[in-house]
C-alpha cells in the first residue's frame, strides 16, 4: 500500500485564483523544483546598464565592481556627488519600472557609495548536495557545523549550533522556509551519528516533516498536537536545568568546555508555531524562555512560522532568540517584527532570505540550498540502516511471523483528491470564509481536505464546522466529518471505493521497528494517510463499540496478530474471555485457556483480580509501586497481562453483578499491576452493569454503531454517521484532545491461526509452559 504524497494549494486572503481554467499552469507545491540556468548577465554589462541609468537621469558615478549571484546581480557605484535618500528612492524606483523588476534593494556604503541588489532575469538553483561537497562545509571546524546558502559572490555560507544557538525563520508560505529547515537538518546529520545529535520534530500540519519518519536520530516520533508539544518541551526544559547545574558543578559555562562526559545536542524544530501559539500560549512562551536562558548547555531552537504577527513572534522569544532568518514576507510591519528592519519584504521568494545575528550591523542576503523529499528520505533510510537501534526496549518484529501474513491487495487509492479539494475550497470561499491554506491527504477510506484559515475559526466555530453539511450535499459522497485543530479545520470525506490496510506493511514500517517499548500493536491507517500504533503500558484499558459486522473481530485479531508477531510469552500474557476465537487455542501467550461458558468467564475474571493482589503484594515486598518499576530494578520480572472480554453479553446475562464487580477493580488498580482490559461490546446495556466500568476505561475505539450508543463515550451524533459500515472507526487515546479516524488494517482469523501455529512451533505450546493461574483459588 503507497501513501500517497499531498497537494498543496496556496493563496493570499484577499484573492483566489482561478482553480479550474483549463489554461491554469499554476504550481502550487512547495518544493517546485525551478529549474537551473546559466548565469544571466555579464558584470561588465550590468556596470555600464546602471551607470548609463545614473546619467539619463543626471548622476555621474563610477561602478565599482558587479558580482552576479544566483538570484541578483549587485553592482556597487561611487556617485561624484552624494545622493540624498529621497532622491535614491525615486531613482531606484523609477530603475524597478524601467527593468520590470520587483524590486531593487539598495545598500549604503561608506563615503557616499552604495549597491544595487537587482533581481536576474534567470535564477539558478543552488543544490545542497554541491555545498556538502563544498570545501567550506568539508573544513568546517566542529560537527555542529550546517548548511545556510551562498551568498551574492556565489560562496557557501555555513552556520553553526555554537553561533547561532537558536533561530526563528519567518516567511510566506511558499518562500522557501522549510526547505530551508531540511538544507539545516540534512546537513547537520551528515555530520552527527545519533550518539552526538537528536532531534525532536514538531509537526502541527502533519505533513512538513514526513520525510524524517525514519530518521534514527528522532528522540520521539513527529509530534503533531499541541498537548504532545508541550509536554515534550516541558522535558527538554527540564533536561536544559539539569545540564546547566552539571555545567556549573564541573564550573565551565559552555558544553564544548565539558569533558567528563560526551552530551548529545538536542535540536528542537518547529514548522509551524502559530499553530501552537493558538492554543497554548502561554506555557509555550514559558517552556522557550526556560530553555533560552540556560545558556550553551546543547539544546537548540529552530522556530519556524508563516505568520510573523506579535501573536506569534512575541516579546518574549523575540527577546531570547537572536539569529533570525526572514523569507519573503508581503508587508514591511512584518520584516520589521522579524529583523527589527525593513527588507525582507523586497526579497524574491524561492529561497531568497536575509540572515540577521547579534552584533552584525546589516543582514546578510542569501539564497538557501534547495534538497527534495526524496533526497531526504533517502539520507534518512542509509542512516537508518548504518545506525541500527540496539536498544533491547525496542520493538522487534518477527520477520517468519509476519511472513505468514497476507501481503496488501493491489487496489488503488482514492485518486481524486485534487478534485475534491478544488471543490471545498469552492464551497468554503463562496461561504465567504478566509482560507489561508489548503491540503489534502488520502486514506483507505477518506480522503481529508485541511484548511487553515486566516482568523481564529473559534469566533466563526458553527460557520467552518457547517461548511461539512454543505460538502456532504454537494458532494454525494456519505456524511462528511469535521473537526477543529487549532486554526485549521479538517474535513474528511468518503472515498468512492474503500481500500484495505495491510497489516503486515504496517508491522514494517520504519514507524513500528522504531516505536518505543515491546509492547506496541498496530492498528491501521488514520484519515491523514499515516500508520496508527499504540501500546499496552499507555492505554490503560480500552472499549471497543460497534455492531455486528462492523469491524470489531477484525479489530481484535489485528490486535492480537500484532501482539504476536512483536513479544514473546516471557513480555506478555493474555487471557480472553470469548465464545470464538478457536485460532488461541494451544497458543503459548495464553495465561490460561479461552473461556467459553459463562461460569468459566467469571472464574477467568475473579482469577485476574487475584493475580493482581498477588502482584500488589510482590511490589510491596520489593518497596516499589508500579509494574515498570518492578521490571527495571528486579531479576526475576513480570510479564504483562492483557485481559479480554469479547461479547460479554453473550456470556454474563446470569452474572452481570460478578462481571461488574471484577472488571471494575481491574480497570480501578490494573494499569500499575501491568494488567490491561479490552471490553469488545455491540451495547452497554443493562446500564448498572457497564456504567461502574465506562468512567474507568479513558481510551476506546468505536466502530459503525447507533448515536445512543456512541454518545456513551463522548462520540456526536455526526462523528458517528460519518463511519464507514466496516473496519471504519474513531479511536481516542488517553489524554487526546478529540478522536482519530483510522481504518482497520484487515487480519482474517485465518492470519491469526498461522501466526499463533508459529508460536507454537516457536515457544512451545500452552500446555508446555509455566501459565498464569487465573483461577478465583489462586
Amino acid at each position: 500500500m503507497n501513501l500517497p504524497e499531498n497537494d498543496i494549494l496556496l493563496f493570499n486572503d484577499e484573492e483566489l485564483p482561478d482553480l479550474f481554467g483549463s489554461d491554469s499552469d499554476m504550481n502550487f507545491s512547495l518544493d517546485a523544483k525551478p529549474q537551473k540556468e546559466e548565469p544571466p548577465i555579464d558584470p561588465h554589462e550590468a556596470e555600464e546598464q546602471v551607470t548609463a541609468f545614473l546619467e539619463k537621469n543626471g548622476i555621474h558615478a563610477d561602478a565599482v565592481s558587479a558580482t552576479v549571484g544566483h538570484t541578483f546581480t549587485e553592482v556597487t557605484v561611487a556617485p561624484a556627488k552624494k545622493i540624498g535618500a529621497k532622491r535614491l528612492e525615486a531613482l531606484v524606483l523609477e530603475m524597478k519600472l524601467e527593468l520590470a523588476v520587483q524590486s531593487i534593494p539598495v545598500l549604503p556604503l561608506k563615503n557616499g557609495a552604495f549597491a544595487l541588489q537587482i533581481p536576474n532575469r534567470r535564477r539558478e538553483v543552488v543544490e545542497l548536495e554541491e555545498l556538502l561537497q563544498s570545501e567550506e562545509f568539508l573544513n568546517a571546524p566542529s560537527n555542529e557545523s550546517f548548511v545556510l546558502g551562498c551568498d551574492v559572490s556565489r560562496k557557501p555560507v555555513i552556520g553553526s549550533l555554537n553561533k547561532h544557538r537558536h533561530m526563528i525563520v519567518a516567511g510566506a508560505t511558499g518562500m522557501g522556509k522549510s526547505v530551508t529547515i531540511y538544507s539545516i537538518l540534512a546537513s547537520m546529520l551528515t555530520r552527527n551519528t545519533p550518539n552526538e545529535l537528536q532531534l525532536l520534530l514538531v509537526d502541527p500540519k502533519r505533513v512538513d516533516f514526513s520525510a524524517f519518519r525514519s530518521c534514527p536520530h528522532l528522540m520521539s516520533p513527529i509530534l503533531n498536537t499541541p498537548k504532545e508539544t508541550l509536554a515534550a518541551l516541558e522535558k527538554v526544559a527540564e533536561l536544559a536545568k539539569s545540564r546547566k547545574q552539571l555545567l556549573e558543578k564541573a564550573g565551565v559555562a559552555s558544553i564544548n568546555d565539558y569533558t567528563l562526559q560526551k552530551l548529545p545536542r538536542v535540536l528542537v524544530v518547529v514548522d509551524e508555531l502559530a499553530d501552537l501559539m493558538f492554543s497554548i500560549k502561554e506555557e509555550l512562551e514559558e517552556a522557550v524562555c526556560r530553555i533560552v536562558s540556560c545558556g550553551d548547555v546543547g539544546i537548540h531552537l529552530i522556530l519556524g512560522t508563516q505568520r510573523p504577527t506579535t501573536d506569534v513572534l512575541s516579546g518574549l522569544i523575540l527577546a531570547g532568540i537572536t539569529t533570525r532568518i526572514a523569507f519573503s514576507v508581503p508587508t514591511v510591519v512584518d520584516s520589521r517584527r522579524i529583523l527589527d528592519r525593513k527588507g525582507a519584504e523586497q526579497l524574491l521568494g524561492r529561497g531568497d532570505m536575509l540572515l540577521q545575528v547579534a552584533g552584525d550591523q546589516a543582514p546578510l542576503r542569501l539564497q538557501g540550498a534547495y534538497v527534495s523529499d526524496d533526497k531526504i528520505e533517502q539520507l534518512c533510510q542509509q542512516l537508518k540502516t548504518q545506525y541500527q537501534p540496539e536498544s533491547s526496549q525496542k520493538t522487534v518484529v518477527c520477520p517468519a511471523a509476519v511472513a505468514l501474513l497476507n501481503d496488501a491487495p493491489e487496489t488503488s487509492l482514492n485518486t481524486d483528491g485534487y478534485g475534491l479539494l478544488e471543490k471545498t475550497v469552492q464551497i468554503i470561499t463562496d461561504a465567504k470564509l478566509p482560507i489561508r491554506e489548503a491540503v489534502y491527504s488520502t486514506s483507505p477510506a477518506v480522503t481529508t481536505v485541511s484548511v487553515s484559515f486566516a482568523n481564529s475559526p473559534r469566533s466563526t466555530q458553527k460557520a467552518v464546522l457547517g461548511i461539512a453539511n454543505l460538502l456532504t450535499e454537494g458532494l454525494e459522497r456519505g456524511m462528511v466529518r469535521a473537526f477543529l485543530d487549532g486554526y485549521t479545520c479538517h474535513y474528511e470525506i468518503p472515498n468512492k471505493q474503500s481500500s484495505e490496510a495491510s497489516l503486515k506493511e504496517l508491522l514494517t514500517l520504519p514507524d513500528m521497528q522504531s516505536f518505543l517499548a515491546p509492547d506496541a500493536f498496530a492498528l491501521g491507517i488514520d484519515s491523514f494517510g499515516a500508520p496508527v500504533y499504540a501500546q499496552l503500558s499507555k492505554l490503560p484499558h480500552m472499549l471497543i463499540l460497534g455492531n455486528s459486522g462492523s469491524g470489531k473481530t477484525t479489530l481484535l485479531n489485528t490486535i492480537l496478530t500484532s501482539l504476536l508477531c512483536t513479544t514473546t510469552p516471557e513480555q506478555l500474557r493474555v487471557a480472553v474471555v470469548s465464545k470464538a476465537m478457536w485460532e488461541l487455542d494451544g497458543c503459548p501467550f495464553l495465561a490460561c485457556p479461552v473461556a467459553r461458558t459463562a461460569e468459566d468467564a467469571v472464574t477467568l475474571l475473579q482469577g485476574a483480580v487475584a493475580e493482581m493482589e498477588n502482584r500488589f503484594d510482590r511490589l510491596a515486598e520489593a518497596n516499589l509501586r508500579s509494574f515498570r518499576e518492578f521490571n527495571e530494578r528486579e531479576s526475576q520480572r513480570m510479564s504483562r497481562l492483557m485481559v479480554l472480554v469479547d461479547e460479554p453479553m453473550e456470556l454474563f446475562s446470569k452474572a452481570s453483578n460478578e462481571l461488574a464487580s471484577a472488571m471494575m477493580r481491574l480497570t480501578q488498580k490494573g494499569r500499575a499491576a501491568g494488567i490491561t482490559l479490552i471490553l469488545s461490546t455491540q451495547g452497554l446495556k443493562p446500564r448498572a452493569m457497564f456504567e461502574p466500568v465506562l468512567s474507568n476505561l479513558p481510551t476506546f475505539f468505536v466502530l459503525k454503531t447507533d448515536a445512543t450508543t456512541a454518545r456513551a463515550v463522548s462520540v456526536n451524533k455526526q462523528d458517528a454517521a460519518s463511519l464507514r459500515d466496516y473496519a471504519d472507526g474513531l479511536f481516542r487515546a488517553i489524554g487526546a484532545t478529540s478522536a482519530k479516524r483510522v481504518c482497520v488494517a484487515n487480519t482474517t482469523c485465518e492470519e491469526l491461526r498461522r501466526v499463533c501455529e508459529h508460536a507454537m512451533q516457536t515457544y512451545g505450546s500452552a500446555k508446555d509452559l509455566p501459565t498464569l493461574s487465573l483461577t478465583s483459588e489462586s
